[in-house]
């Protein structure tokens, strides 16, 4: 039997509130006024746990597993919180070895520890008692370490980045002249150089540009499996996980749609490297992508509500629900119709999603996951 743990977590113990136990702890007429839990208890059952850490992760779920009088309980996981009597171990490396997963890369577009320039960056102002701002930036520790901190200055004192930072070369000549509080103009001036706003930073990459590069470089890495596989017979797809659907797909209260910021990138970078002459085979006359349209390669799928509608920009302004066949034929596709999507007639290469897919959905031929989130 398979089950799940809500089936039969609710029990009662008066009588009274049996309406509200699930219906497993309920005596039925049918079964000579027995529960079907006693049922299974005298069978002793050998009960099998899938990812327990989020099945038997509190009192009341032990419980309930307990009240099945199991011969034994078997749990299955890569990532148990517990663990009982150990039997089988796979770890990450030996199902590498076994080839049983993918080698995974990481490939990063933002310089991690990089305090080879300066890092500036303004966190917050006041005047409560006296003008002050902090900063965020690079500070060499007296073990020669360098670390990112937060370091209140003041512009009466002419604060010193030199100094602050532990007297790194690189923060020479920036001396704090003023700070303004002004709700919407809040910022901090240093001598000789313009003003640092609220939030912004120097030596920082800009958010906007960064997300191009990420999708930059996962079409670009997308490109080469395919320059690599294609001739086997093998389709690569790309997954790009984002966190709000406008940033891909804006629909409109008139039933209309247009392209979120993520996918207008995505086109701009997609056509920009496919004029490289790197790829010129794959788009050859007998290669099964040459004619495709950009338009055509990129597609979607938004996890829903119990009612079918997307999660964040589904509805109307007066609560209706937009239906959108476009969008039901690519759950379809993506979630359904796997030999189809793996089809080199199907144009979809890259699909954009958000926690959808993040677990109860595999392919093994996705290749890239890029993570766009804010």
């Amino acid at each position: 039997m398979i089950i799940n743990i809500d089936a039969f977590k609710k029990s009662f113990e008066d009588p009274e509130k049996e309406n509200k136990a699930n219906l497993i702890h309920r005596e039925r007429d049918t079964m000579n006024g027995k529960k079907p839990i006693e049922f299974i208890q005298e069978t002793n059952p050998i009960v099998i746990i899938d990812e327990p850490q989020s099945v038997d992760n509190t009192d009341k779920a032990k419980e309930a597993i307990a009240s099945l009088n199991p011969l034994c309980k078997l749990r299955y996981s890569a990532t148990h919180r517990d663990t009982y009597n150990l039997m089988y171990k796979l770890d990450p490396v030996a199902a590498y070895e076994q080839r049983l997963v993918k080698k995974i890369e990481v490939l990063s577009v933002k310089p991690e520890d990089d305090f080879n320039d300066p890092y500036i960056k303004l966190k917050s102002v006041s005047n409560k008692n006296g003008y002050q701002a902090t900063l965020e930036m690079d500070v060499q520790q007296k073990n020669g370490v360098v670390k990112r901190k937060n370091i209140k200055v003041d512009p009466n004192k002419r604060s010193n980045l030199y100094i602050l930072s532990g007297e790194r070369d690189i923060y020479k000549g920036y001396y704090v002249e003023g700070i303004d509080c002004l709700p919407g103009n809040e910022s901090i001036e240093f001598e000789g150089k313009p003003p640092l706003y609220l939030g912004e930073a120097i030596g920082e990459i800009n958010d906007s540009i960064l997300k191009r590069y990420e999708i930059r470089e996962t079409i670009r890495a997308h490109l080469d499996k395919e320059l690599q596989l294609m001739h086997k017979g093998i389709k690569v797809l790309s997954l790009f996980f984002i966190d709000k659907v406008a940033n891909y797909r804006i629909y409109n209260d008139d039933g209309s749609w247009s392209h979120g910021t993520y996918a207008e990138i995505f086109e701009e970078e997609y056509l920009n490297l496919i004029k490289s002459q790197k790829y010129q085979t794959l788009f050859k006359e007998d290669s099964p992508i040459a004619n495709f349209n950009v338009s055509e390669v990129h597609g979607r799928y938004f996890s829903q509500d119990k009612k079918g509608r997307f999660k964040d920009s589904r509805l109307t302004k007066d609560g209706t629900l937009r239906s959108n066949k476009d969008d039901e034929s690519f759950f379809e596709l993506i979630m359904k119709k796997k030999e189809e999507l793996l089809s080199f007639d199907t144009p979809l290469r890259f699909i954009f999603s958000h926690s959808a897919l993040k677990e109860g959905w595999d392919n093994p031929n996705v290749f890239q996951i890029c993570t766009l989130v804010e």
